[in-house]
C-alpha cells in the first residue's frame, strides 16, 4: 500500500495537494477505505514534504532516525549536569513537554511576548532531534500556523547566506541548530552570537540550540541579546532558556515500546535487560537510539562494561566522524586517551582531598593535554569529549559511571594505578574492574589447553585440570597447577571468589607470590612446592597432560619421561628421608619384595598400624610424588634415584589407578614410568606429607 501511495504522489504531485486529496479520496471511496487511505497519503505527503523543505541540511536518514521512534522531549529549569547522574535531577527540576509549549503558546500571536529561545542540553541529549520534531509538529498544524518556519544547522556552510535569502522575516519563525558547531562561534562564541543576533533581529521568533558546556560557566550562557525593546515596557531582549531533560523510566518504555513493535518482543525484553545493566546513561535519547547497534551484535551483555564499552566506543566514533573525517582513527585514539587520562588525573584530586568533586577547571584542560601529549584543541576536549562543564566553568564526566568505566579499565591495564586505587566511594568502578578481569582473564584462562593441575569444588572431591566453562569457576574452592607461568596476569585469579587454597608445585620468587597474594581473595592461601596427594584414575590419554610426560627411548623400547625434574634437597633421618623441596618424608628403603596391588596396600596398613617412624599416616604415594625422586641421569648405585635411598626397590606401586584393574608405577631401574595390572608384583616405598 505504501508503495502504491508513493507511486500516486510522485506522479499526481503536480496537481497540488488539494485536488490530489479530492483525485486519492474518490478513489479510496470505491475500495470503502477513504478514511485510512487519506491517513496513510498525509502522512507520506507531509514526509515527503519535510524532507524536501530540509535538503541538503539534513539528509532522509538523519530526518528517518529523529522522527520514527520519537518520544516528547522534556525540558527544565535547572541544568542537569548540577547532579552526578542525570537520572537522578527529576525530583528537583520542574519538567514540562517542549513543543507543545511552543506550538501553544511561543509560537502563537499575542500569547508570549519573548523573541529569542535557547535550548541547552549535554552531549547527546537530542537537540537536533528536538528541532526536527518541533519543526515537523508546526508544518503538520492543519490550523494555527499562520507563519513559515525554517530550519538550519549553523554549521552547515555558508548558512547565513541561507538566512539572509529568507524575504518575510516577520512572519518567519527561525530554528537554529548547533550553535556549538559553528565554525566562527569556535573561534569566538560571543562574538559570533552577537553578529548572529544582529542577522536574526528581525525574524518572529528565534529558538538556537547548543551544547551546555560550550559556554565556560553557567554565567556565560546567553541571557541578554543586547536587542532592545521598543514600546511600553523598554529595555533590552533577554534570552528564554531552557534545558532538555534526561529521560525518565516512562520515557525509556515508551521508546522501546516504539522501536519494538509487539512482534518483537523477544528484542524489548533484551533491550530492557541492557538498559538495566547502565540506567544512567540510557536515559540519554542518543545512547538509547544505539540500542539496536547492541542488538545487531547478536552477542549477550553478560556485564554492565561491555555495554559501556560498546556506547562509549561509539559515542568517541560519532564524534570522530563529525569533526575528523579524513583521520577518525587517530582522533578517536587522541579523545578516548583524553577520557581515560582525565579521569585517572581527576580521580586522584579527589582522593587526595586536594578538591571535593570530581571536577577540573576549563583553565586546566589545555595544560594537562600538553602534559600528556593529547594533541586535541581546547574547543573539542570541551565539547567534543564526554565531559560536561558545570555553572562554574568547571567540568567532569556526564556520568561519574563514565568516569568509573575509565578507572577500572586503567586499573586493569596498568598494575601501578592498580595498586593506587582504593574502592571506597567507588563501587561501580569496582563492579566494572571485577567483571572485566573475569571476561578478559579469568575464563580465557580456564579455556586453555595446556592447564596442568587439579582443582576442586565445595564438594571437596580432586579433579583433573582441563578445559572448564564459566560456570565452574566460582564454585572452585582448591586449585593446584604445576606451575604458575610469568606472562600469565595474576588478575585472573581474583575471578575465583571461593578460592580458599592456591598449590603451586613448582615454587615461585617471593615477589611473584606477593603480586598473586595481592590479587587473591583476602582469605586465599598460597602453598608452593606441594605435590598432589589424592589419588587419581588416569587413563593412557590423560597421561601425558595429567603427569606431565614425554616420550622417550629406552633400549629400543618406547618408554615416557617426565617432562621436568624436581631439584631435591634431602636430608637422611635413618629410617626415613625428609625432601625439603617438596615437603615430603619418604621410607627409606621400602618393601623386602615384591607385592601385587593388594599386598600393597596392606603393607600400608601394617606400618600405619605399627607406627612406622612414629607415624600413622603413611600411604602409596601418588605419581607426581613418586616421579619427584625419579633422577635424569643414572646415579652411582645404577638407578634413576638418589643413592640415600635403599637400591632394592625398583619398580614402585603408586597410588593412582589406570582402571578397575590396573596402576601405575614408576621404574627406577629405566628412569620412566608405565603401568601394571594390579596382578603383576612391584615394590612399595610409602610417603606421607
Amino acid at each position: 500500500m505504501n508503495d502504491i501511495l508513493q507511486y500516486l504522489i510522485e506522479k499526481l504531485a503536480p496537481l497540488g495537494y488539494p485536488k490530489l486529496v479530492t483525485l486519492l479520496m474518490a478513489i479510496a471511496a470505491g475500495f470503502g477505505s477513504a478514511a485510512t487511505l487519506v491517513t496513510k497519503l498525509y502522512k507520506l505527503y507531509q514526509d515527503r514534504k519535510l524532507k524536501r523543505s530540509l535538503h541538503p541540511f539534513y539528509t532522509d536518514l538523519e530526518i528517518e532516525r529523529a522522527t520514527r521512534y520519537y518520544v516528547e522531549t522534556k525540558c527544565q529549569n535547572v541544568a542537569p549536569s548540577q547532579d552526578e547522574e542525570p537520572g537522578r535531577t527529576y525530583a528537583f527540576a520542574a519538567r514540562e513537554k517542549v513543543i507543545p509549549f511552543f506550538l501553544k503558546k511561543a509560537f502563537k500571536p499575542h500569547q508570549d511576548d519573548c523573541q529569542f529561545y535557547i535550548v541547552l542540553a549535554d552531549s547527546g541529549m537530542g537537540k537536533t532531534t528536538f528541532l526536527l520534531n518541533l519543526y515537523r509538529r508546526y508544518h503538520e498544524q492543519f490550523f494555527g500556523a499562520p507563519y513559515q518556519i525554517k530550519l538550519f544547522p549553523l554549521g552547515f556552510p555558508d548558512i547565513d547566506k541561507e538566512i539572509e535569502k529568507i524575504e518575510d522575516k516577520a512572519n518567519t519563525i527561525l530554528l537554529l541548530d548547533a550553535f556549538d558547531e559553528d565554525h566562527q562561534a569556535v573561534q569566538d562564541y560571543k562574538k559570533r552570537l552577537q553578529e548572529l543576533i544582529l542577522k536574526v533581529v528581525h525574524f518572529r521568533e528565534v529558538v538556537l540550540t547548543c551544547r551546555t558546556q560550550f559556554f565556560p560557566s553557567e554565567d556565560e550562557e546567553p541571557h541578554e541579546t543586547g536587542v532592545m525593546r521598543f514600546g511600553g515596557e523598554g529595555g533590552e531582549r533577554l534570552f528564554r532558556k531552557f534545558y532538555l531533560s534526561p529521560f525518565d523510566a516512562q520515557d525509556i518504555r515508551v521508546y522501546l515500546r516504539k522501536r519494538f513493535s509487539l512482534l518483537q518482543r523477544a528484542k524489548r525484553r533484551k533491550a530492557q535487560q541492557i538498559v538495566e545493566s547502565c540506567p544512567n546513561l540510557m536515559v540519554r535519547p542518543m545512547l538509547l537510539s544505539y540500542i539496536e547497534d547492541l542488538l545487531k551484535h547478536d552477542r549477550p551483555y553478560n556485564a554492565a562494561f561491555e555495554v559501556y564499552a560498546e556506547l562509549i566506543n561509539r559515542w568517541v566514533e560519532r564524534e570522530a566522524r563529525k569533526v575528523a573525517p579524513d583521520r577518525p582513527d587517530d582522533y578517536m585514539k587522541q579523545l578516548y586517551q583524553f577520557s581515560r587520562e582525565i579521569a585517572v588525573d581527576l580521580y586522584r584530586r579527589w582522593r587526595s582531598e586536594r578538591q571535593s568533586s570530581l571536577l577540573i577547571s576549563g583553565r586546566e584542560i589545555q595544560p594537562f593535554a600538553e602534559k600528556h601529549g593529547i594533541k586535541l584543541s581546547e574547543m573539542e576536549m570541551k565539547s567534543r569529549s564526554l565531559l560536561n562543564r558545570s555553572a562554574r566553568e568547571e567540568y567532569k564526566f556526564s556520568h561519574k559511571s563514565v568516569l568509573e568505566y575509565f578507572l577500572a579499565e586503567e586499573a586493569v591495564f596498568n598494575a601501578a594505578f592498580r595498586q593506587e586505587l582504593d574502592f571506597d566511594g567507588m563501587d561501580q568502578a569496582k563492579a566494572f574492574f571485577e567483571e572485566m578481569i573475569w571476561k578478559n582473564f579469568t575464563v580465557p584462562f580456564f579455556e586453555r589447553s595446556d592447564l596442568n593441575g587439579e582443582y576442586s569444588v565445595k564438594d571437596g572431591k580432586t579433579r583433573v585440570l582441563t578445559r572448564l566453562p564459566a560456570k565452574v569457576l566460582p564454585e572452585i574452592t582448591t586449585l593446584k597447577l604445576q606451575e604458575w607461568k610469568a606472562e600469565d596476569e595474576v588478575l585472573l585469579l581474583r575471578g575465583l571468589r571461593n578460592l580458599q587454597q592456591l598449590h603451586l608445585i613448582k615454587p615461585v620468587t617471593s615477589a611473584q607470590e606477593q603480586e598473586l597474594q595481592a590479587a587473591l581473595p583476602e582469605t586465599c592461601e598460597i602453598k608452593m612446592g606441594l605435590l598432589r596427594r589424592e589419588p587419581l584414575t588416569i587413563s593412557d590419554v590423560d597421561a601425558v597432560k595429567v603427569l606431565g610426560l614425554k616420550p622417550a627411548k629406552w633400549e629400543k623400547f618406547d618408554v615416557w619421561r617426565p617432562l621436568e625434574y624436581i631439584r631435591n634437597d634431602y636430608e637422611d633421618r635413618g629410617n626415613v628421608v625428609f625432601d625439603r623441596a617438596t615437603g615430603l618424608l619418604w621410607q627409606k628403603s621400602g618393601s623386602e619384595g615384591f607385592l601385587t596391588y593388594e599386598q600393597a596396600e596392606e603393607y600400608v596398613d601394617t606400618l600405619n598400624r605399627e607406627e612406622f617412624a612414629g607415624f600413622y599416616d603413611w600411604r602409596l604415594p601418588t605419581m607426581p610424588e613418586l616421579m619427584s625422586l625419579l633422577e635424569p641421569k643414572k646415579q652411582s648405585n645404577g638407578l634413576y634415584i638418589n643413592s640415600v635411598f635403599n637400591s632394592n626397590q625398583t619398580w614402585c606401586w603408586s597410588g593412582d589407578k589406570r582402571s578397575s584393574s590396573s596402576a601405575w608405577l614408576v621404574h627406577f631401574t629405566t628412569g620412566d614410568v608405565g603401568w601394571c595390572t594390579m596382578d603383576d608384583m612391584n615394590s612399595v616405598r610409602v610417603v606421607r606429607s
